[in-house]
């Protein structure tokens, strides 16, 4: 049995339609939004996908060490969407120019791939590993040596067979990623009313957060925990977070600086609630 439609995907940004941080990464961390590397390989946005099936764009990883690096999406709460005896199939489609690929959900692994055309690739069990190393459970892609590919398309569905992927919206699955993380791109206003430039705001996320984030402010001139005054002087102060929560923080400062009066000010920022 399978479900043939409706939400039946419980990965987030599996088509890779979302890249909040950027299109371009090299470093160990998140990439496109819920993905993770968790080894220093190249990964880019690229618009390379499977004819006819739909896809706007996917992800290219390109491993050059000599060492399996893993691609990790963390999935929360699996364990309780997804207990062990319940029947799953997880499937992706994938490119390979060198090198292997292959997905893994609790030590229950998809074929590994070597095709260097758009091929679709599915495992399906009833059983995965649920140990303490799993807390909230990850997807692991394993890249092997030297791998160049591209992958779009990732779904994990209750049932036996692999359906057609399940595309959402890219404004559907712009607010699924931002409760996970979210950011700004450019720097919120916020009018001086007097000569000592008294500032607090409020600002409210644009979805409820998995869980009170790590927040960070940027002054928009490489400043990390500042605002900037936009004046004559470009004043630029610490700005402390006062309160936070999971629908949003306030952000306050006081400035004795009165050099040139300058008449606004403003900040951005990114919220983090990643598992």
């Amino acid at each position: 049995t399978s479900l043939k439609s409706g939400r039946k995907n419980l990965i987030i940004n599996g088509g890779f339609d979302v890249w909040q941080r950027g299109t371009s990464f090299t470093a160990t961390g998140y990439t496109a939004d819920r993905w993770r590397c968790e080894g220093g390989v190249q990964v880019d946005r690229s618009t390379d996908v499977p004819s006819g099936q739909l896809f706007k764009y996917s992800a290219r990883y390109r491993n050059s060490s000599s060492s399996t690096v893993n691609i990790r999406n963390f999935l929360e709460d699996l364990s309780l969407l997804l207990p062990n005896g319940v029947t799953w199939t997880l499937s992706a489609w994938v490119k390979v120019t060198s090198g292997s690929v292959k997905i893994d959900l609790g030590d229950t692994d998809t074929p590994t791939s070597i095709s260097s055309s758009w091929t679709r690739i599915s495992k399906t069990s009833d059983t995965r590993n649920t140990s303490a190393y799993y807390p909230n459970s990850f997807l692991d892609v394993f890249l092997g040596a030297n791998t160049d590919c591209y992958i779009t398309g990732v779904q994990l569905e209750v049932g036996d067979t692999a359906t057609d992927f399940e595309h959402r919206s890219y404004g559907e699955e712009l607010a699924l990623c931002q409760r996970y993380y979210c950011k700004t791109h450019s720097i919120n206003k916020i009018q001086i009313t007097d000569t000592y430039r008294k500032m607090n705001w409020h600002t409210q996320f644009p979805q409820e957060m998995r869980a009170t984030p790590t927040i960070t402010i940027f002054d928009g001139v490489g400043g990390a925990g500042k605002w900037r005054v936009f004046g004559s002087d470009g004043h630029t102060p610490s700005a402390p977070i006062v309160e936070s929560s999971r629908s949003g923080f306030n952000s306050g400062h006081t400035s004795s600086n009165t050099t040139s009066g300058g008449s606004n000010g403003g900040f951005s920022y990114e919220a983090d609630a990643e598992l």
